[in-house]
């Protein structure tokens, strides 16, 4: 019996992460959620599966679905939300496409999701809620905090340690033995050779501090 689970978002990220779901064993999308204000930005391949929004929080549940994947590509947000819906009693699986490769000795946290083409090598960690996008790579023994979001293209070293609600840029590289801070912005083809604080948007070949971004 495949376990129901329903997706949050209905955007161009929800819709890979709807494929992904699709593809692998032992679970079926039972529909989207998403609130009203919305559902004009709805992608329109999902929007006959919006079941509707918080309203449907608890009717979904009293039907045993409790599943769910937060597919919000934002990291903040998501994390937001995440914290949310599990106070409301929602579990979130990890979603591997069974295009990927992801060592088995490496680890990766509920509600995160593994696209198609990515690798996670040898002892990698992968936090709650991260989105490892299509064709990244993430080597030996790196680490990713909670909601950090690796965009597609991105290159972890090895040994690499990306802090909470971090965002790497398509085509990033960070070589090895770097830490980046939490709630960071890495931007898309940045070399990463030093170390980088909470907080920042870096950008550039080699990557160098640009202005500060928020907090994580």
């Amino acid at each position: 019996m495949r376990t129901e689970v329903v997706i949050w978002g209905a955007g161009g990220h929800a819709t890979v992460v709807a494929e992904t779901l699709a593809a692998c064993p032992g679970y079926h999308l039972s529909g989207v959620l998403l609130d009203n204000e919305w559902h004009q930005s709805a992608e329109p391949c999902l929007r006959p599966l919006i079941l509707g929004g918080r309203d449907a929080l608890k009717p979904l549940l009293a039907k045993g679905i409790r599943h769910i994947i937060v597919a919000i590509g934002e990291n903040r947000a998501r994390l937001a939300l995440s914290l949310e819906l599990a106070a409301t009693g929602f579990e979130f699986p990890t979603l591997i496409s069974p295009r990927a490769y992801v060592s088995p000795s490496a680890t990766v946290g509920s509600g995160s999701v593994i696209f198609p083409g990515a690798l996670v090598n040898a002892n990698a960690k992968i936090g709650r809620h991260c989105i490892v996008n299509s064709g990244s790579i993430i080597e030996h023994g790196s680490e990713l905090g909670e909601g950090v979001h690796i965009s597609p293209g991105a290159v972890l070293a090895g040994n690499v340690i990306i802090g909470r609600a971090t965002w790497i840029g398509a085509g990033a590289t960070v070589i090895e033995k770097i830490t980046i801070g939490p709630g960071s912005l890495i931007g898309a083809g940045a070399v990463v050779v030093d170390n980088l604080p909470a907080g920042i948007v870096a950008f550039g070949n080699p990557a160098r501090v640009r202005r500060p971004y928020g907090p994580a």
